[in-house]
């Protein structure tokens, strides 16, 4: 792996320590739609060593987006563009999850319900692409 993005992955925290489950539901919220992205350069450039380095080593790449209550439509719109340009597979779960606040701990994390159900997703989407 690259050196930079190897750093990079080895100093996130890592207080979490897996996955945690979130019980209830996010009552009250609401869904919102965000039109406003600004992409950080660094982080920009460590996804773009990824993409090589899984391009570079014969890597099938599946790039998803988690679900949220929030929508930011020029996020689903930069990201769909480098996928595209990197032949990158992506899988835009938001959607799903769309309007069933059920589903959701708060506005950013699904709930245990929710998680169970975006992992069964993922994990179906990734054995149609192989």
């Amino acid at each position: 792996m690259p050196e930079t993005l190897a750093s990079f992955l080895h100093n996130k925290n890592k207080t979490a320590g897996g996955y945690v489950p979130l019980s209830g539901c996010y009552v009250g919220g609401k869904f919102k739609i965000k039109e406003k992205f600004c992409p950080d350069t660094k982080e920009v450039h460590y996804l773009k060593d990824l993409m090589n380095y899984c391009k570079q080593n014969n890597i099938l790449l599946v790039m998803s987006v988690s679900p949220a209550c929030i929508n930011n439509v020029a996020f689903n719109e930069w990201l769909e563009d480098i996928c595209k340009e990197n032949n990158v597979l992506l899988n835009n779960t938001n959607e799903l999850f769309w309007n069933n606040l059920d589903l959701f701990h708060d506005d950013m994390h699904l709930n245990h319900d929710g998680a169970v159900l975006f992992t069964e997703h993922i994990l179906n989407y990734i054995r149609d692409v192989k």
